[in-house]
Order: structure tokens, then sequence, then C-alpha cells
């Protein structure tokens, strides 16, 4: 084995363990609540991106499939990350789907140091409309290409 693609973006799901110190309890309700557990993630992440980037695997890489805004956190131990799903999948016109403000925070990562690739799945929009989108952003569009 030589990568790991997620087929999912990391959980973003809610954690109560009061073991590892995410839960809070509110002052107003008294209810506990949980946290995302990011630094989990995080190390998950690590310990993954040590295994295939030269502990274990010579060459490896960690891929993965972000359905939100960098979490750099997280995907500072990730070689490729794949965004196209979301509002991006389902807008109906490039405004709604690629609005460039966002699409320079959210799907470039280049200013974070990650590769990225955008996958052009989905309808209305079709793979041209989205290519030129994904280039005035600087993102490498990818028409359902995986780097493997």
């Amino acid at each position: 084995m030589r990568s790991v693609r997620f087929d999912t973006w990391f959980p973003w799901t809610i954690s109560a363990n009061p073991y590892f110190d995410e839960a809070w309890v509110s002052a107003v309700d008294g209810k506990t609540y949980g946290t995302i557990a990011l630094w989990r993630m995080r190390e998950m992440c690590k310990r993954l991106y040590r295994l295939f980037n030269g502990g274990e695997v010579e060459g490896g890489f960690i891929y993965h499939p972000a359905g939100g805004p960098p979490m750099n956190v997280v995907e500072s131990f990730v070689n490729i990350r794949e965004t196209g799903e979301g509002p991006y999948m389902k807008g109906e016109s490039l405004k709604a789907a690629y609005p460039q403000d966002m699409m320079r925070a959210c799907i470039s990562g280049k200013p974070y140091g990650l590769i990225e690739q955008h996958n052009l799945k989905g309808a209305p929009l079709q793979n041209q409309n989205r290519i030129g989108a994904c280039l005035v952003a600087g993102v490498r569009p990818g028409i359902h290409q995986r780097p493997w």
C-alpha cells in the first residue's frame, strides 16, 4: 500500500469525551456539550503522513477530498486536497457555484502549501463552465482524475 485516500472529508463529528477534554458544561443551561475533535484528527493525519512519507513507505501520499474550507491544523499533514462537492456541484450558475473570493480562500490550496485538485462533477454546469472558473482562481481542474 502506497497511499491513503479518504472517501469523505475528515469527520467534523462532535465529541463530548471528557477524557480527551472535548466536553464543556454550559453555564446557562447546565448541559454538557461536545466539541469538534480537531486535535485527534490532526494526530491521525500526522501519523499517517509520517508512515506514507518516508516512515514506512517511500513516495506515498495522503489524498483528502475536502468538503469545506481548508482546515490547516489538520490538512498540513495532507499531500493532495480535492474539492468539488457541495455548492460547486449543484450551483445553478457560475456566480452561485464559483464566487471568486470564496474560491481563493476555500478551493486554492496554494496559500497553504497544499496541492489542490478540483473535480468537475455535478450538474447543471458543464465541465467547460467549471474549468474557466477554476483557472481564474489558480486551481487545477480535474475531470474525475485521480493521481494514481
